[in-house]
């Protein structure tokens, strides 16, 4: 009985040493792993002696490796579009929340002096007032809306863009906006050119021919009369 006491002790203290050094090794990969995958960075292994351990050791340095790898060229894409892509978003209100680098350098402003305002710091005094009320009305109704827009830098130079402007919806309500802008300010100084005397600036033949038409058309549409000076 005396020793069969003993190797009941035995067998008891051999069985927690190992309970322990393989709830150690649980700890160690644990604590790697975390480590590892806040810091993007391998599990050190250096601390694990089981060989089912250090098979999964490394198996998870290629899942993060991998991962790695994949955040890298997703940054890359990110960075690409933020230095070549005007864009920007705004909250529900209008208030610019952020904007890439493409959008600071056509504006001429620092993303410190746009973010916090409304897209007015750029808005043109010539833009009427409707233009922006039906673009909002638009928006509101939860619908794209898609433009020319003139605008005035912080060096007060104008510039043209082309803007898509898309709602942000979440659970079918509108959180935000946000814009994909294209720089068509050489488009348009094409258009003057081609609707104007390059001496006088006088409009020509062929702006009278386009608004003409038009004229026409708002004629018909409104049952007004037109006259022509």
């Amino acid at each position: 009985s005396i020793l069969f006491l003993s190797i009941l002790i035995i067998v008891f203290f051999v069985s927690k040493r190992l309970s322990n050094f393989l709830n150690l090794n649980i700890e160690n990969l644990i604590f790697s792993f975390n480590k590892a995958s806040t810091n993007s960075e391998p599990i050190d292994s250096s601390n694990l002696t089981y060989s089912e351990f250090l098979n999964l050791a490394n198996n998870l340095n290629h899942v993060l490796e991998d991962k790695n790898i994949a955040e890298k060229k997703l940054q890359n894409y990110v960075d690409i579009v933020n230095q070549n892509v005007i864009i920007s978003t705004t909250n529900k209100q209008g208030i610019i929340t952020d904007v890439s680098e493409a959008f600071c350098r056509i504006s001429a402003y620092s993303k410190d002096e746009i973010i916090g305002n409304r897209h007015n710091i750029v808005r043109h005094p010539d833009t009427p007032k409707l233009f922006y009320e039906n673009m909002w009305n638009t928006l509101l109704d939860k619908k794209e809306w898609k433009g020319e827009i003139h605008n005035l830098n912080k060096n007060g130079e104008e510039y043209w863009v082309y803007a898509i402007i898309t709602p942000t919806l979440e659970d079918g309500e509108i959180i935000g906006f946000t814009a994909i802008i294209t720089d068509i300010t050489n488009k348009k100084h094409i258009e003057k050119l081609s609707i104007t005397d390059e001496l006088t600036g006088i409009y020509n033949r062929r702006y009278f021919n386009l608004r003409i038409d038009e004229e026409k058309k708002k004629k018909k549409r409104d049952n007004k009369a037109l006259a022509l000076i």
